[in-house]
């Protein structure tokens, strides 16, 4: 046996230790949620695995392979015992034979398979919770665009109101973590391809999916003290052929609070969001711009700086009062990131609609969009801009038919300093001024 064979065996053996990705049984749902999950002492209850054969729920552990999270929980379409398997093939599937669930029949506009739900109640300490995870596919790249999408969804639920959201989406926007959404062409740089089809080759990477995310982040602005479900939900959609699944990264599961979150996450954010811009076709800000917004965000301002910006506020203030004394005016407040107001704001806003004379000599509407000073000012630009026109078709839905001229403000005129919570939440708003 020649020297050269020799040491060629040696370096693929130790390959194959080094790289691969290790998949093992699920002991206890109070394991894997508070023991692999669970970052701090995040209060936790009604711990239910609903759906799914057993062999579709792991828990995982990775020495180097391509998949970019150490550990956690895998939920599968198929066996997750096929994840780590060199990427021989184009399209490995292992139908379950277990039904879809209702709630991804509705987001995938059909039936689906192979469902695996993972569900439980927490109670947040702060007013954010998040978790990292990666979503990898067998569809990845033969059907990007091409209607078949195996779906996915992290449903974050108020036990208080049932109302939910889905986290599974691109950051900022509605559309959901799928592979049309990431893939070589559109938000590449979340996307890492897996398609070097080389048996055997010492190179190839263990794992068995075409397409795998880089670490992406669900979060949500929640209210602390308050009960909440989280449902982890993955199924084929169309058919149970072609695999899909989901990491959740073990010790990311956590409660922060808002300025913390936003702080280590700053980075993330901006990228999807210098993506989004470039897929809209607008031109996105240059690095110089990036880093001269965080400078303003992040340093210390000295104290002549925070006079100036103080007396700032105060003449936004007081021009704001003046100008409510003149015309017919009111405010409408919206959550963190959001454009569109909660229930609440919406019903005590017809309220105050109502209360608007008939007879009024109104000249025109000014409808006037704000945000708080979190992300770029290009984001808050456009999210200004979303709060206002939301305001505007509210006023045509309810058949007010004065002249509107709808303007977006971005973080420019704060009514409050935006040093605190409290201040930031006043700076989230829409003026509506009937001017007469």
């Amino acid at each position: 046996m020649s020297k050269k064979f020799i040491i060629a065996v040696f370096l693929l053996s130790a390959f194959t230790v080094r790289a691969q990705l290790l998949i093992d049984e699920i002991k206890t749902l109070d394991h894997v949620i508070n023991d692999v999950l669970i970052k701090g002492d995040l209060e936790t209850r009604n711990l239910d695995y609903t759906r799914g054969a057993r062999g579709s729920f792991k828990l995982f552990e990775n020495e180097n392979s391509i998949l970019p999270i150490k550990r956690g929980v895998v939920l599968s379409t198929g066996s997750a015992g096929i994840i780590p398997m060199q990427n021989v093939e184009t399209g490995a599937s292992g139908s379950m034979g277990v039904p879809g669930d209702p709630d991804l029949d509705r987001v995938a506009k059909g039936v689906t398979f192979d469902a695996t739900v993972l569900t439980f109640d927490f109670v947040p300490e702060q007013n954010t919770i998040s978790f990292r995870y990666v979503f990898g596919s067998e569809e990845y790249p033969e059907y990007v665009n091409r209607g078949f999408n195996d779906v996915f969804v992290f449903y974050l639920i108020d036990l208080k109101t049932q109302e939910r959201r889905n986290l599974a989406v691109i950051p900022n926007t509605d559309e959901p973590i799928s592979i049309d959404n990431i893939n070589s062409e559109r938000y590449s740089q979340f996307y890492i391809d897996n398609t070097n089809f080389k048996p055997m080759s010492v190179a190839q990477k263990t794992i068995e999916f075409d397409g795998i995310t880089r670490p992406l982040i669900a979060y949500a602005k929640v209210e602390p003290g308050r009960a909440y479900r989280i449902k982890i939900a993955i199924a084929d959609a169309g058919d149970s052929r072609y695999d899909s699944a989901v990491f959740l990264e073990g010790g990311s599961f956590q409660s922060q609070d808002e300025d913390t979150f936003v702080m280590e996450n700053r980075r993330y954010f901006e990228q999807f969001e210098k993506e989004r811009l470039k897929i809209e076709g607008e031109e996105p800000l240059t690095q110089s711009e990036i880093e001269k917004q965080e400078i303003k965000v992040l340093e210390p301002e000295s104290k002549d700086l925070t006079e100036t910006k103080n007396e700032e506020v105060k003449t936004v203030e007081k021009a704001e009062k003046t100008q409510e004394k003149k015309n017919f005016e009111y405010a409408i407040y919206f959550g963190f990131d959001k454009n569109i107001p909660n229930e609440n704001q919406i019903a005590r806003f017809a309220e105050w609609l109502d209360k608007v004379p008939d007879d009024l000599n109104v000249k025109e509407v000014k409808i006037e969009g704000h945000t708080d000073n979190k992300g770029t000012k290009n984001y808050n630009q456009k999210l200004s801009y979303q709060r206002a026109m939301w305001v505007q078709n509210y006023l045509l839905d309810n058949d007010v038919e004065w002249e509107m001229a709808p303007k977006a403000f971005d973080f420019s005129k704060p009514a409050s300093n935006n040093d605190s919570e409290e201040g930031r939440a006043k700076n989230r708003r829409v003026r509506i001024i009937f001017v007469q």
